[in-house]
């Protein structure tokens, strides 16, 4: 009895070395009969917390931001203003697939990846911009349902944690449901979101905000939410997106600022 006691005793570190090692061996075992794939180019890898293999990271990251200088949103430069979009990189595989995952199907670990990643690169850029906070594109209260989050919501968390900017998430509102826009012109995205967003009663009135989305490609929805915004008396200085085809984007003139 004593011996029995004696050995319970002692079991706990011999107990834990034992689940550790048949754990190691069954996840050996799965790695072999169910081995991981990247979700980029399908090859199989070291199994991992985001589907993505080491060499389509590193890929990831080397990407560079397009070198177009101006957005396509804005038809009369008298009428706009610059403003600097920063981004971890052009829309690009494999950045581009990781994104459609991430946005499409629900990978949100992967969308906080690229978002840890692309503030660490650019923190400096950012921060250096002077806002008091960060603003997220909106969804329509439809398409979150949909999609079950908001994928600028997501990197916009990122981006706060990071650089200690707030989410002022009350300054904009979707209220029309509007179309896809992956297929349409510079000149359809923008009469796609015409009137798309509206202002809200908040507490940033006077005060600088960055726009946070997860793409930009013509640069209409920063130019339309950035519209909605400063006619509410908030200022918008910068764009920032994981991705972006274009390295600044045009708000229209507000008489506020």
């Amino acid at each position: 009895m004593c011996a029995l006691k004696r050995n319970l005793n002692q079991s706990p570190n011999s107990q834990a070395s034992a689940v550790k090692a048949l754990w190691d061996f069954a996840s050996a075992i799965s790695e072999l009969l169910y081995p991981a794939l990247c979700i980029v180019c399908e090859r199989r890898y070291a199994s991992g917390q985001y589907s993505i293999c080491p060499f389509c990271w590193k890929l990831t990251l080397r990407n560079r931001s397009s070198s177009k200088d101006t957005s396509d949103s804005a038809e009369d430069s008298d009428l706009s203003r610059q403003i600097p979009a920063i981004s971890l990189g052009a829309y690009e595989s494999p950045l581009a697939d990781i994104l459609q995952k991430f946005k499409y199907e629900g990978f949100i670990a992967l969308g906080e990846r690229l978002s840890l990643a692309m503030v660490h690169l650019r923190k400096e850029r950012i921060l250096s911009l002077k806002a008091d906070a960060i603003l997220p594109i909106p969804l329509h209260i439809s398409g979150l349902k949909s999609r079950g989050f908001n994928q600028a919501r997501v990197i916009s968390d990122i981006v706060s944690m990071a650089t200690g900017l707030p989410v002022a998430g009350n300054v904009v509102e979707k209220v029309v449901k509007t179309r896809n826009q992956a297929k349409l012109s510079a000149p359809q995205r923008q009469h796609n979101l015409a009137g798309a967003f509206v202002a809200t009663e908040s507490e940033w009135t006077g005060k600088r905000v960055i726009v946070i989305d997860d793409v930009i490609t013509t640069g209409a929805t920063i130019a339309e939410v950035g519209k909605t915004a400063e006619e509410a008396g908030v200022e918008v200085v910068g764009a920032v997106a994981l991705s972006s085809a274009i390295e600044f984007c045009s708000i229209p003139v507000s008489a506020e600022f």
